[in-house]
């Protein structure tokens, strides 16, 4: 019995003669040494990328969320541009300055500025500032398919229904806004500007409560510092300071292209509207 087993152990390798402490201690192979770097080399880069992964995953997870859209992408509430609006910072004018024996006055508009800004829209009625406020708020109005009424209106799109011209009437808020300053200056000189039936001091109210809202809404937190002035011995705001504005050229260009000949117009359908009704057939 024991020459079998010497016999079966005769066939083992040598490095069964080696001690146990000793046989770890062995060269590896070549082959198995540049096999065991790759896998190690492999398993971390796995690793590293997972980690990396997992980071991303968590701050896009736990980052604030925006459901109701945001200022720079447009909020939920804005109408569907085919452009994201172009935000710019734009230095205000027109904050009142004083001469030191107290007298009020305001500094020359600078024409050198980009439109809209160098336009005069205050002073005493001339054609020269009737004729700026136009091509800053006219027109304001244009045609919309049914598609972009229901995307806006859902089901109330068919309240909205242009029963004279066909098809659907709406404008941007900003320029019918803008119409209502306007309207609050026209009240100023009313030999020049007379109120109208449909036009009238209602209309005014409305305008009004429109601005407030409009201001309210927006919520500018632009902040508006005051300064000392010799001439009324007092502070005074300033508020000729920067603000993020979206860009009303690009806003002001595209309502003009979606205007009857413009490349974005939306031609207008035969009236299907019955006025003794008043439904959309």
């Amino acid at each position: 019995m024991k020459e079998s087993c010497e016999s079966a152990n005769s066939g083992s390798s040598a490095e069964e003669d080696v001690p146990f402490l000793d046989r770890e201690n062995l060269p590896e192979p070549y082959a198995a040494k540049q096999n065991k770097w790759r896998l190690y080399a492999i398993f971390s880069a796995i690793l590293c990328l997972t980690s990396i992964a997992s980071f991303l995953a968590g701050f896009y997870i736990s980052r604030p969320r925006a459901p109701l859209g945001t200022y720079e992408t447009a909020f939920k509430s804005d109408f569907a541009l085919p452009f994201r609006s172009t935000l710019r910072e734009v230095q205000f004018t027109g904050a009142p300055r004083f001469y030191d024996n107290g007298t009020t006055y305001k500094p020359e508009l600078d024409k050198n500025v980009p439109w809209p800004e160098n336009e005069t829209y205050f002073g005493p009625p001339s054609n020269e500032i009737d004729n700026a406020w136009k091509k800053l708020w006219e027109p304001w109005g244009f045609s919309i398919s049914e598609e972009e009424a229901k995307a806006t209106w859902g089901d109330r799109y068919v309240e909205y229904y242009d029963a004279v011209a066909g098809g659907y009437t709406a404008g941007l808020d900003i320029f019918h806004t803008l119409h209502c300053v306007d309207f609050v200056r026209r009240a100023f000189y009313p030999e020049r500007y007379p109120f109208t039936p449909l036009h009238g001091p209602l209309h005014l109210e409305h305008c009004i409560d429109i601005i407030r809202q409009s201001i309210i809404c927006y919520g500018s937190t632009t902040l508006i510092p005051t300064k000392y002035y010799r001439g009324i011995g007092h502070n005074y705001i300033d508020s000729n300071q920067v603000h993020t504005c979206r860009d009303i050229r690009e806003l002001r260009n595209w309502v003009n292209e979606r205007q009857k000949g413009g490349k974005y117009y939306v031609p207008r359908k035969p009236i299907t509207y019955e006025h003794e009704t008043g439904t959309v057939l």
